[in-house]
């Protein structure tokens, strides 16, 4: 058989295979749809494909909580009631997570990280891939020039690593988790704090608490307006997706309750 009416006779099969999974649609004569007649059943209307429902990428959230999220605390207190008196910022910013949420969360658990870091770039850049900080930083977990290229996210012309969510994202938990297990001895709030304001600031920040005699934990440390606020935030964040219903009533307090807590 010539190629050319092999060709053709693959188009008509094709096409009568096409026709035949498709209902009879009948035409007035002004182009309008008047029926749909069922036809015989045929291999494709017989085929019942399984539908596989994923988690609820809440749900999936909440299961990888391992922070505790000291709700007692004047300072998660103050953020749990700004939450509570701003709940569009995050329904907002939930909305603009939904692409990357889940799957960010999968990666945090595949590598035996707490899944509230997953909250962070919430704080970091409201989940926008390409948010560009005045100061340099860039992407979903606003990395700086400098901290990007150490931690491996190349940058070219037409190419800026710190906005790839996927090597981004990486790079982010290989970044706290250097941080946790060179400075502060495994210990996660330091390491976000370090996150935040360096390495170098908490370490300063800490060698003075040690000279006054305090403890050396993140709650007791002097550090940058805001890294004191990072923590709480992301923390009492947690907390509201975590209990939502708990963590609001907690915080319908007197406003001189509320101004004593600050």
């Amino acid at each position: 058989m010539p190629a050319r009416r092999r060709r053709y006779l693959v188009i008509g099969l094709a096409g009568s295979l096409l026709c035949s999974a498709l209902p009879a649609v009948a035409w007035d004569d002004a182009g309008q749809r008047q029926s749909a007649q069922p036809r015989p059943a045929t291999f494709w209307s017989a085929l019942r494909l399984t539908e596989r429902h994923s988690a609820d990428a809440w749900d999936t959230l909440r299961r990888g909580f391992a922070l505790s999220h000291e709700t007692d605390n004047p300072r998660v207190a103050h953020w749990l009631e700004w939450y509570r008196e701003h709940p569009h910022h995050v329904e907002l910013i939930a909305e603009q997570a939904r692409p990357w949420l889940h799957w960010v969360t999968q990666r945090l658990t595949a590598n035996h990280l707490p899944t509230e870091i997953a909250l962070l770039p919430f704080i970091e850049s409201g989940y926008d891939p390409t948010a560009t900080n005045p100061g340099g930083a860039t992407g979903l977990w606003q990395f700086m020039p400098a901290t990007g290229d150490a931690m491996g996210l190349s940058r070219t012309a037409w190419y800026d690593g710190r906005r790839d969510v996927v090597a981004a994202t990486d790079a982010a938990m290989r970044y706290l988790r250097q941080l946790a297990d060179r400075w502060y001895g495994g210990d996660l709030l330091l390491a976000l704090a370090a996150y935040n304001a360096g390495a170098g600031t908490v370490n300063a920040a800490r060698d003075a608490a040690a000279n006054r005699g305090e403890p050396i934990d993140y709650w007791h440390l002097r550090l940058p307006n805001e890294t004191m606020n990072y923590i709480p935030r992301l923390l009492a964040l947690a907390e509201v997706i975590d209990k939502p219903q708990t963590a609001m009533s907690r915080c319908r307090r007197s406003p001189t309750a509320r101004r004593s807590s600050r």
